[in-house]
């Protein structure tokens, strides 16, 4: 098995990797585990466990499927632009730094999993090693962006345990892991405003 370009094994560092194939109930083969040829350690695709952060499954269980998200994101930034290029002139105002967190750390959730989706699908050979690194790059890049931008304002809309600062975040991969744990507690958040939402149209509220 060749040296994989982006996935390393989480023991030893090696990039000489196998693979464990399994059936999806229709009967086509995914890619189930990594196995490193050098130390034999297992892992799942899924799993990150070289990070204190959720891993894939747990951090973006409850997202939207990607080409709605890649939809979402794109009308999303073209209302920035527009508000931006109105408050210029003159009308309204631009979008607030909330705002843009949550466009940044959507766009990087998005990119983290079209990532993933690449660095795995290159051993069933729907990718290339070039596919995986463009993803695995763009990912990177945009989860720099969400984790400097938490730093330059001081962290004020940071929900997860680790700070944008922590040592964990600083090694390869680092970031992506931020990413998770950030799109996690947002959903968390966005899931128990939701539920107190429809609790307090069904009449159910205390008065």
């Amino acid at each position: 098995m060749p040296q994989h370009p982006v996935t390393r094994c989480p023991r030893c560092d090696s990039g000489d990797l196998g693979v464990q194939l399994a059936e999806t109930p229709a009967r086509a083969q995914h890619v189930a585990s990594f196995v490193c040829i050098g130390c034999g350690y297992t892992w799942r695709t899924s799993q990150t466990s070289q990070f204190p952060a959720p891993d894939y499954p747990q951090a973006y269980g409850a997202a939207p499927g990607l080409d709605e998200e890649e939809i979402t994101l794109g009308l999303w930034a073209a209302g920035i632009n527009h508000r931006t290029e109105s408050a210029q002139a003159g009308h309204g105002r631009p979008v607030d730094s909330g705002g843009f967190r949550l466009f940044y750390l959507r766009q990087a959730a998005y990119l983290d999993r079209v990532a993933r989706q690449t660095e795995v699908g290159l051993y069933c050979g729907l990718f290339d090693a070039d596919d995986a690194e463009q993803a695995r790059r763009a990912a990177d890049a945009a989860a720099m962006e969400l984790l400097t931008f938490d730093l330059a304002h001081g962290e004020v809309y940071v929900e997860g345990p680790l700070g944008p600062a922590a040592e964990a975040w600083q090694q390869e991969g680092g970031a992506r892991a931020y990413v998770r744990q950030e799109y996690r507690e947002w959903r968390n958040w966005e899931d128990a405003a939701a539920a107190l939402r429809r609790e307090y149209l069904s009449g159910d509220n205390p008065r």
